[in-house]
């Protein structure tokens, strides 16, 4: 038998393979940092131990995550209200649990504080909803590549912002995956931020209308804000 596999026999019999080079004892698989047979029992031991923690463990993330989708599933099958946002919201930062969220108070707060580095605003919706109205000085990447090429430092401060936050929060997971370390999603997005009495701006002029997404996601948007043309649907 090959002298690698009398080692492997020798360490499942629970002896200790060696050589006349070992010295003091010394395992043959233990010199130059290698592993000696009792820690591989030891580590069989662990493991075994370990295992059912680990797969209690796994089938809650899984439990987590199914109770997630479901809640994504009934909000795409039912009618939505306005009452409905909070929920909403709760639901986004179920399924985005790494991502940040900022509050649109706690936006319009940063904004004006000259204390802090002013955080580059971007609008991840599509053309035709940018168009409608964006917040203030807020540069339009639908991707989070191309986020993260229009910052000089990943460093920097991005906070990101669609509709109701999915899309934006999913881009600054992404984001953070890009290696990013400062993003922030902006909890109700744009919807929120109109309802709660922020600016709006179509170019550099102040603007009272948003786009509304669809007829269904518009019901979380204030109806005074929906452009005078879809109110008539």
């Amino acid at each position: 038998m090959p002298v690698e596999n009398q080692r492997y026999v020798l360490v499942l019999i629970g002896r200790s393979p060696t050589t006349p080079e070992a010295k003091d004892g010394e395992d043959s698989l233990s010199r130059g940092g290698g592993t000696t047979h009792s820690d591989l029992l030891r580590t069989m031991e662990t493991s075994d131990t370990s295992r059912p923690r680990r797969l209690i463990r796994a089938g809650g993330r899984w439990l987590t995550l199914a109770g997630v989708y479901l809640s994504l599933a009934s909000l795409y099958l039912r009618p939505v209200h306005a009452e409905d946002a909070e929920a909403i919201h709760d639901t986004i930062r179920k399924r985005f649990p790494t991502v940040r969220q900022l509050s649109p108070a706690a936006l319009a707060a940063w904004l004006v504080d000259e204390s802090k580095p002013a955080p580059l605003l971007v609008d991840v919706r599509e053309a035709g909803e940018f168009n409608v109205s964006h917040l203030k000085d807020a540069v339009h990447i639908t991707n989070a590549r191309g986020i993260k090429t229009r910052l000089a430092d990943p460093n920097l401060p991005v906070v990101v912002y669609c509709s109701v936050g999915y899309r934006s929060s999913a881009a600054a997971e992404q984001l953070t995956r890009l290696g990013c370390t400062n993003v922030w999603n902006l909890e109700g997005s744009i919807f929120a931020w109109a309802n709660a009495g922020h600016p709006v701006y179509r170019g550099t002029n102040q603007v009272s209308e948003v786009h509304p997404y669809s007829a269904k996601w518009g019901c979380l948007l204030e109806l005074k804000f929906h452009p005078r043309d879809s109110r008539k649907k």
